[in-house]
């Protein structure tokens, strides 16, 4: 036989017919041959039959040009190898689909293979740390002590993910494996972040559009840093286990920064020394409203870890989980105490068949609470919660007359504005100009001794600095991630139903109170990762979820 153009045909041996797992008689194992020891590779054509796949013996014989031998020879040993490791595991699904595609073709057993698990780690220590990192971060030697070292932290973080992004697709030269887009979310996204940037060129100031109002910071900017960081944590968040472990440093955090608010409450704060405005915790995060966001982002996710854990872990949440109660409940804030109701609902409806079937978790919920209730009592006086009380009941309070007064002149510059907006921040600038014309002249010029930063309504704020169509994007990348977890929680496993729940509910919480405060970086940026984490295991393919990712 030539030894260059010619037909190698890859007979089956007798031995493996009679053994191959499909055969007559066969022990379903099957013993692999391997070129006999002193023949060199130059002998393939005349001398050396690779062994077969494992296949029944009526299969039909395959042809294969013999133009490079020692690529077929080559080829034929890691099929060789790859089957019988497969034998000996007893897994005969994935490991001998990949021995067929490799006879069938074996130029492709040299191609580059995906290594991005390695970097897509590095990815995810950069999310636990942020999470744990970023609430707590704060320093008095600017004027802007909370926002601008988060802001810090974050670009700082962002840099060093999208550096790793850049090494692990250089070296794998390929993206991610698990990275699959969910194109119902994807569009709309991109659409949010090009409407935004159009808004920021047809602004009535671009500087202020860019970088945000001071001590506010909710420019262009902040909008790009958010939706990279979505998809960050999309890129690095492709398993149960990892979600998991992403809940666990926001509980951290939030425990860290739950802990300082009972400490400024209590009066042994060493840096404000006892300055509570109103009477409000704003611990680390840097106001009481904006803490209550905060946390029923966090309270949710650190009670699913009560599930699927160790006793100790458990007890170690459950106080978590009570401090972070305590906290919220001292920042006395009303779009917190809806946030918080949303989430009880949220929790009460999704993990109804967990509560029903585990009894004991009903108990660690009601002694969650009562945890709380005792901190609270022990902190506060009784009279406190009577003004309380009163507070929320009264519509005479000056706030619920500046939130509704900030709501009509943002609706008035919509109704002016509807296509770009004024400008990403540039309500404080063009607040003045419609407040006169809207409001009655006595509280129109009250408001003018302030400088009103913003309408205290996320969604109005997007509709003013970018107009209703990115309203709608923005709007249109939440009912996406909504929609996603709700098709994916109907088939996935318990352990994995149980996060996308405790996600949905801190979602469900963050809408609410979005409605009834400024824009604040932690509790926004965690929003963000909370979704995107969410979406890329959905689209990872490490769960059940039929039509999502595809």
């Amino acid at each position: 036989m030539p030894a260059h153009g010619c037909i190698h045909l890859a007979e089956p041996s007798r031995r493996a017919r009679r053994s191959a797992p499909g055969a007559r008689g066969g022990r379903g194992r099957q013993r692999i041959r391997s070129r006999p020891p002193g023949r060199s590779a130059a002998s393939c054509p005349g001398n050396y039959r690779p062994p077969a796949p494992s296949a029944p013996a009526s299969s039909a014989l395959r042809a294969e040009p013999m133009s490079g031998c020692s690529r077929w020879q080559d080829a034929c040993q890691r099929a060789s190898a790859a089957l019988l490791g497969d034998v000996r595991r007893g897994t005969r699904g994935r490991a001998s689909d990949d021995v067929a595609a490799t006879v069938r073709n074996p130029t492709t057993a040299h191609a580059p293979r995906r290594h991005d698990s390695g970097w897509a780690k590095g990815l995810l220590g950069v999310l636990v740390a942020g999470c744990i990192v970023v609430p707590c971060v704060f320093t008095t030697r600017l004027q802007a002590a909370f926002i601008v070292p988060k802001l810090g932290v974050l670009w700082a973080m962002l840099a060093l993910s999208l550096a790793l992004i850049a090494f692990g697709a250089l070296r794998s030269a390929t993206f991610p494996g698990a990275a699959r887009p969910i194109w119902f979310v994807d569009v709309v996204a991109v659409s949010f972040v090009a409407l935004s940037i159009a808004a920021w060129a047809f602004s009535t100031d671009h500087e202020q559009s860019l970088y945000g109002e001071r001590l506010q910071h909710q420019g262009l900017l902040t909008v790009l840093l958010y939706v990279g960081f979505f998809y960050v944590a999309r890129l690095s968040v492709t398993d149960i286990r990892r979600l998991r472990l992403l809940f666990w440093a926001i509980a951290i955090g939030a425990a860290l920064v739950s802990g300082y608010a009972l400490v400024q409450k209590a009066g042994f704060d060493p840096i404000w020394e006892g300055y509570l405005p109103g009477g409000r915790v704003f611990s680390s995060i840097g106001q009481a409203n904006a803490l209550a966001a905060y946390l029923v982002l966090a309270i949710p996710v650190s009670a699913a870890l009560l599930f699927g854990t160790t006793r100790r872990m458990r007890v170690a949440v459950l106080l978590a989980t009570a401090t972070m109660v305590a906290a919220f409940v001292f920042a006395r804030s009303r779009g917190g105490y809806l946030g918080l109701l949303a989430v009880l609902v949220v929790l009460a409806i999704g993990w109804r068949h967990e509560l029903g079937t585990h009894s004991r978790r009903a108990i660690y919920g009601l002694a969650v609470v009562v945890a709380a209730g005792a901190a609270v009592g022990a902190l506060a006086r009784a009279p406190s919660f009577t003004e309380e009380f009163r507070r929320l009941a009264s519509s005479d309070d000056s706030s619920v007359r500046f939130h509704l007064d900030a709501w009509k002149v943002a609706a008035e510059i919509v109704r002016e504005h509807p296509v770009v907006g004024t400008g990403p921040e540039t309500f404080p600038d063009v607040f003045p100009r419609y407040s006169h014309r809207v409001l009655p002249p006595d509280r129109a010029s009250a408001l003018d001794a302030f400088r009103v930063e913003s309408p205290h309504n996320v969604y109005l704020t997007v509709a003013v600095g970018s107009g209703i169509p990115a309203l709608v994007a923005y709007l249109g990348v939440i009912a996406g991630f909504f929609l996603a977890v709700l098709r994916a929680a109907r088939t996935v496993t318990r352990e994995v139903k149980i996060a996308l729940v405790a996600v949905l509910a801190g979602a469900a919480a963050h809408l609410v109170t979005d409605a009834f405060i400024t824009a604040d970086v932690t509790s926004t940026w965690l929003f963000w990762v909370a979704m995107g984490a969410t979406l890329g295991l959905i689209s990872s393919g490490a769960m059940p979820a039929r039509g999502l990712g595809r």
